[in-house]
């Protein structure tokens, strides 16, 4: 899933799935449990050629990344979840913003498709951090809206019987499968 390669006590070739750097980094510090394997080998040479990071700096850096994202996380959706733009035009006062505050141009760019906020949070190599800190700003302004849920990222919750009828109906039609939600609240 992840690898953090060190070189005389800094990083080099860090990935967490399909991130690289201090981005993966941050997601790999992230994890709530995990194993670990160290293993002792001379780097190849595609890794002694990467950009060093110094872990003092880059630990300090993760850790305010980890604590911004926790104070986000109850107000933004599930990674699972599609975003989208909810108008196709933004207001000047947010467009004229784009040179100052690169997330929100960044969104504008991956939103001009649905994806799911784990996807759009790949897509970029801009922090996570700083992509949700944006993106929560959005939402709140009504620019952004969760597909299949509300602006607060909330999915409507069907009743257990309606859902089973939704599921044999689908089924009696051939179709897939039906994946349901339940809000524990």
């Amino acid at each position: 899933f992840g690898m953090v390669v060190l070189d005389a006590g800094e990083g080099k070739a860090i990935t967490c799935g399909t991130a690289a750097g201090m981005k993966a980094f941050v997601r790999l510090l992230a994890l709530p449990e995990g194993q670990f394997v160290f293993t002792h080998q001379p780097l190849d040479a595609s890794q002694s050629r990467l950009e060093s990071m110094a872990l003092g700096h880059a630990l300090f850096e993760a850790t305010r990344q980890i604590d911004e994202i926790a104070r986000l996380k109850p107000s933004l959706p599930e990674p699972w979840m599609e975003v989208r733009k909810a108008r196709l035009v933004w207001p000047q006062s947010v467009t004229e913003r784009f040179d100052r505050e690169p997330a929100l141009f960044e969104l504008a760019r991956l939103l001009d498709s649905t994806r799911t906020l784990g996807a759009l949070l790949d897509a970029s190599p801009l922090p996570d951090a700083d992509l949700l800190a944006a993106l929560d700003e959005l939402r709140r302004e009504g620019l952004v809206e969760v597909a299949g849920g509300t602006s607060s990222g909330r999915v409507a919750v069907l009743d257990a019987s309606l859902a089973r009828a939704l599921n044999e109906r689908i089924a009696d039609q051939g179709g897939g499968r039906v994946v349901v939600v339940v809000d524990r609240d």
